[in-house]
């Protein structure tokens, strides 16, 4: 088990991280998830030992990491999200070069190779392959030695549609025996692949658990989308008495449109009345959706 306890980090007058915690279990794949700048990157180089927190802890089986740093590190597969090589190394020589520093098994090494789709470049030098390419060795880096522990930022960056899946299923069939955080901006990706879910927003975690479970916990009602000529005033004072709606917010306008967001406990009944209401007043309705309570609006609702 990996514990964050009440970590916080600054930088200068911005604050990256602010009192987080939350704990990961073997066996799950973890999704971190949170809009640029929310902290993702800052928490998995805390964890990973490459940068110093302010305050705060993070223990590995109840051994703090930075008493324990040495030890701990040869337990844990690390994708930095810039993911750094030697670039005028060739890709079998860096592979084995990480081989040897982590003292494993030359065996396990060509399976890898072959387990990320780098059998026909391994004689080619790093800086002649494609990002994608650059990605599965930074990957299978991360993979040598069967690290206990898989930290991983945006580890599909760069790849095409193909490769990502190859990724992504290599990712998920090693999740079975580690403990894998990765993070990553598709929200598909991470619906794919992961258990469980961690959304970070201003460096604070807003939510944690199965996505299932945070729905039920942080989303009040389905959101309808109404595009519409109604004025805010009008749109509010002529729907407010509909007992199953539970907020009305204007979201954007233009000069002729404005568009609603509307929370409703029964979407059917208040899409009814917004409609009827529409006809009455004269309104002209452009758009009336109802969307459903999926990851990404989950995601867009707990990170505004």
């Amino acid at each position: 088990m990996i514990k964050v306890k009440s970590v916080s980090k600054k930088y200068g007058d911005t604050i990256a991280l602010d009192n987080v915690s939350f704990s990961l279990q073997p066996g799950v794949i973890y999704g971190f998830l949170g809009p640029n700048g929310a902290g993702k990157t800052t928490a998995m180089r805390i964890m990973t030992g490459y940068l110093f927190a302010d305050s705060g802890s993070i223990s590995y089986e109840s051994k703090d990491l930075l008493e324990n740093k040495l030890d701990i590190s040869s337990k844990i597969g690390y994708l930095p999200e810039n993911n750094p090589l030697y670039d005028n190394m060739r890709v079998d020589e860096f592979l084995l070069m990480i081989n040897n520093v982590k003292n494993s098994d030359k065996d396990d090494l060509k399976k890898l190779a072959v387990e990320c789709g780098l059998t026909s470049v391994l004689k080619k030098e790093i800086n002649e392959l494609s990002k994608g390419y650059k990605q599965r060795v930074g990957l299978a880096k991360a993979l040598i030695g069967s690290p206990e522990y898989l930290i991983l930022d945006e580890p599909s960056t760069g790849l095409d549609p193909n490769q990502k899946s190859e990724i992504l299923e290599l990712i998920k069939n090693v999740g079975k025996e580690k403990t894998v955080l990765f993070s990553s901006h598709v929200l598909s990706e991470v619906e794919s692949i992961a258990d469980e879910l961690i959304i970070i927003n201003k460096g604070e975690i807003v939510a944690s658990g199965k996505a299932s479970e945070i729905s039920k916990k942080h989303i009040k009602g389905t959101r309808i989308i109404v595009e519409s000529d109604a004025n805010l005033n009008s749109f509010r004072e002529k729907l407010v008495g509909n007992k199953s709606i539970m907020s009305i917010e204007l979201s954007s306008k233009s000069k002729t449109f404005n568009t609603y967001e509307v929370i409703s406990t029964d979407p059917e009944t208040a899409s009814i009345d917004i409609y009827k209401t529409a006809v009455k007043s004269k309104w002209i309705l452009r758009r009336l959706n109802t969307e459903s309570n999926n990851l990404e609006n989950l995601f867009k609702q707990l990170t505004k």
